[in-house]
């Protein structure tokens, strides 16, 4: 299965939601994995977003932390995902997903971005989160 497509696509993205939903354990993981790989193409994509949102709310808690972390070392990635509909729902549980320097992280590379982000319907909703 191409995940990178089907994650990217404006209907098969949704195979992939109702996958990470309700699928078993190990198909959650091989499927977070694959979205690790492509952290850069997905975090950037209008319709993967809404995967990655899904990933980071029913995956295992240590393959949540891990596809955060990928995100968050894609420099733009997470600003980028923060200013479409379902990327700012990733980029909130990203938010969740870490601790520490690596949330403190995801807060600079963010704060970098709050200008664009706060004229825009949905980074207002990511902006609201930022210490």
């Amino acid at each position: 299965m191409d995940v990178l497509a089907l994650a990217k696509h404006v209907f098969g993205n949704f195979v992939l939601q109702h996958l990470l939903e309700y699928g078993t354990g190990e198909q959650q993981q091989r499927l977070i994995r694959e979205l690790e790989l492509n952290a850069s193409d997905l975090g950037r994509d209008i319709h993967s977003g809404a995967v990655l949102a899904q990933a980071l709310v029913h995956g295992p808690a240590n393959e949540r932390t891990s596809l955060a972390r990928s995100l968050l070392r894609e420099k733009g990635s997470l600003a980028a995902m923060a200013r479409t509909r379902h990327g700012s729902a990733a980029a909130r549980q990203v938010l969740e997903a870490l601790e520490g320097a690596e949330l403190e992280e995801a807060y600079r590379q963010l704060s970098e971005e709050i200008d664009t982000l706060s004229i825009r319907r949905y980074g207002r909703a990511v902006v609201a989160c930022l210490p």
